[in-house]
């Protein structure tokens, strides 16, 4: 086999030379490197390596939730990425790697063994098909055990409008991530939480207790909903986040606690027989760029057994008037939901011509290359405008990609040796 090696080898004086890549052709396939001695020795040993990622567990593990005949593929041994990450850290800090590693094992993040993942286009009912597994055999450990999900039935709750060109709905065990919670930050600073819970005090002396007052009286479950206003533009997109309440009585006595003690002074107004609370957005450092497609107050209510907080109070607005259609009986996301386990730790659908759209019209008005630019400002890097990369005004409208966007939709699920998240775009009827 003929090695190619492209390097720079002119590097100016002080800099440090480019990784060189290296490339071979043999039987029609393509391999690509960075080294060319890590180069030759995969290349030479082929199936005859006795240490090959293949025999390995976690890639075993990985590989069965993958399935077959995927396109596209890829792992990350977790475990090993840790590793070499508190190796070179600590030796350009001059530290010590145990040390490292003893905390992260305290964190538990060590108990991700790896990552893999596959993608696959045009099998069955499917155009695309994206499939992640976090290989974490339980039990979880440290910060993990915040994030416990057991598998449920998440249809769309009644208040979801059939409009919605994005929902969202995601299982957590509030009250085991307030064990949790506890648990990692005593670990740190015994009795942190409690001497928090003596802090806040309101004006009338009444205390906020974490477990009574917020994770108690919170349910099980976080909704997400977005659509855009017509006509859709850069500033088009409503969000509303709902949280489950189980005891909504007891959170409305913990929402005015809350306000009581910071003092705030949202403006307050009825609709639909329910209080809104409409909190101004802060005048923020640097100017806000980050958040400048922002404008209203963020709205805050307690109905239908929600919590719902929203940046864009006509949405809400629409969610309390109730009424129409509801999602989980619309054709669109019946059709998704088919695709979808019956009991799942998370469910997504997603209208794509929509969300396809508000960012076509983004491009083609400029405001992707505005909030490029803000972010810029806000201290990420820069990179190439939008204008020298695509001629905007030779863009055609809308209407003539609008018939290649399709339905999509996903689900997680979380078991006792990690989480697998499924994602899939439908193929379209015609």
């Amino acid at each position: 086999m003929t090695l190619h090696i492209i390097r720079n080898d002119k590097a100016k004086d002080g800099d440090k030379p480019n990784m060189p890549i290296v490339w071979g052709n043999r039987n029609g396939i393509y391999s690509i490197a960075s080294d060319p001695d890590l180069f030759k020795d995969v290349i030479s040993k082929g199936p005859r390596r006795a240490d090959s990622l293949a025999r390995t567990e976690a890639f075993s593990q990985i590989k069965k939730k993958m399935g077959e005949n995927s396109q596209a593929t890829f792992f990350l041994d977790f475990a090993r990425i840790l590793k070499l990450a508190s190796t070179l850290g600590d030796r350009q800090q001059g530290g010590n790697p145990q040390q490292v590693e003893a905390m992260l094992q305290v964190l538990g993040v060590n108990s991700i063994k790896g990552i893999g993942g596959s993608l696959t286009f045009g099998t069955g009912a499917y155009d695309y098909q994206t499939k992640v597994f976090v290989l974490a055999p339980s039990p979880a450990q440290g910060i993990l055990r915040l994030f416990q999900m057991p598998k449920v039935d998440l249809r769309p709750e009644p208040w979801v409008p059939a409009t919605v060109a994005q929902y969202q709905s995601l299982s957590w065990d509030l009250d085991k991530a307030y064990d949790a919670l506890n648990d990692l930050v005593n670990m740190f600073v015994p009795g942190q939480l409690n001497a928090l819970e003596q802090q806040l005090v309101g004006p009338n002396g009444e205390s906020i207790k974490f477990q009574k007052d917020v994770f108690g009286p919170l349910g099980n479950r976080v909704s997400i909903i977005t659509d855009f206003k017509k006509p859709v533009t850069e500033k088009s997109q409503r969000t509303v986040v709902g949280f489950a309440l189980q005891d909504a009585r007891t959170f409305q006595n913990t929402l005015n606690k809350l306000i009581a003690m910071t003092n705030a002074a949202p403006k307050k107004r009825q609709f639909q027989s329910t209080t809104i609370y409409d909190f101004d957005l802060p005048n923020l450092p640097g100017g806000g760029a980050q958040f400048q497609n922002l404008e209203g107050p963020v709205s805050v209510a307690i109905a239908k057994e929600t919590l719902f907080i929203s940046v864009e109070p006509t949405l809400l607005e629409q969610v309390l008037r109730g009424g129409g259609p509801a999602l989980a009986d619309s054709s669109s996301y019946q059709a998704i939901a088919k695709e979808i386990p019956e009991k799942v730790s998370s469910l997504s659908y997603t209208r794509s011509e929509d969300s396809a759209r508000a960012l076509y019209e983004m491009i083609k008005g400029g405001g992707l290359e505005q909030a490029v630019e803000g972010a810029a400002v806000a201290g990420a890097p820069n990179v190439p405008k939008v204008k020298d990369l695509v001629d905007v005004g030779k863009l055609p409208d809308y209407s003539a990609i609008a018939k290649y966007v399709n339905q999509s939709g996903g689900y997680w699920t979380m078991d006792d040796d990690g989480l697998t998240m499924i994602g899939f775009g439908l193929r379209k009827s015609n």
